[in-house]
């Protein structure tokens, strides 16, 4: 149920039923909007209404966003501020069109540090001027309304190092940078633990499995699941990030050009390595004398 106050048909991008901006602003912010739709085709409205009458802002606003058709046909690129008033409650509703930017954290960031505070001080006029101001910034400047900047990092056991001083914002890229190289170094360890035990077995003649080796699967197998693996173990620590995808295509790359073809050193000892892995679990009754 829309509120009684509240104009059902839009004619105006600024629809001031709570008659609380002047005229001559009304104007000037309509015109600022209407000059926004012609640059970039994108179409927002700014409803202002006394109270939502046991509504709920969601339910008023996807009522009067389909009714009224915000946004062009086609794109769907429409935006709705609305805000009552006499309660200081405000929501942006938001066209499928324009989803992938102005996402439900930029939305509340955009309402929190920037429209909230004017909102609770009565100032609509300024608050209606920021809004013009944010939608009107190119999609690049409106990433500084996305939290992936910084992550808040406070750990007690670290006093006052340079990491920690009182509730100090730590940027994320640090945090990424200092656990990849951690990690890699881990994994570099590993790795080298690995291929020296392979090569320590492979060296002292450990031929026996040279008979089993036609009867097990392809190696490329092996390698493809150990490496399948090691992307997943990623993925779950950091999460989806776009250039540990880069980095994980070279790593594979390299590794495969590492065990090309059955001359490898490394892939007589990768093989050698999992193969007797494989023998050692299967075989209880297996010793090195044998």
């Amino acid at each position: 149920m829309i509120p009684k106050t509240i104009n059902k048909k839009f004619t105006r991008f600024i629809e001031d039923n709570s008659k609380v901006l002047p005229e001559n602003t009304a104007f000037d912010l309509n015109q600022k909007f209407a000059d926004l739709e012609r640059k970039n085709t994108m179409q927002v409205v700014v409803l202002l209404f006394p109270h939502r009458e046991g509504e709920s802002l969601y339910n008023i606003g996807l009522e009067l966003f389909n009714s009224n058709g915000i946004g062009q046909k086609g794109k769907n690129n429409g935006l709705l501020l609305l805000i009552s008033t006499e309660e200081k409650k405000i929501r942006i509703m938001v066209g499928k069109g324009l989803e992938w930017i102005y996402t439900t954290e930029v939305c509340k960031n955009i309402i929190e540090n920037e429209l909230r505070p004017l909102l609770n001080q009565g100032k609509f006029e300024e608050l209606v001027g920021k809004f013009y101001e944010i939608v009107s910034q190119e999609e690049l400047e409106l990433q500084k309304y996305k939290n992936i900047k910084d992550i808040e990092f406070y750990n007690p056991y670290l006093g006052n190092s340079i990491f920690n001083k009182g509730n100090q914002t730590v940027p994320e890229y640090i945090i990424l940078l200092i656990t990849t190289i951690f990690l890699g170094r881990v994994i570099s360890i590993y790795a080298f633990l690995w291929l020296t035990i392979s090569a320590f077995f492979y060296t002292y003649g450990i031929r026996k499995f040279e008979k089993h080796r036609k009867e097990e699967a392809s190696v490329f197998i092996r390698i493809i699941v150990f490496i399948i693996t090691v992307i997943s173990s990623f993925f779950i620590t950091f999460g989806f990030y776009p250039w540990f995808v880069f980095a994980f295509f070279f790593t594979v790359c390299f590794f495969l050009l590492l065990c090309w073809g059955e001359k490898s050193v490394y892939y007589q000892m990768i093989f050698d390595f999992l193969y007797m892995h494989e023998y050692f679990c299967l075989n209880k009754s297996f010793s090195m004398g044998a």
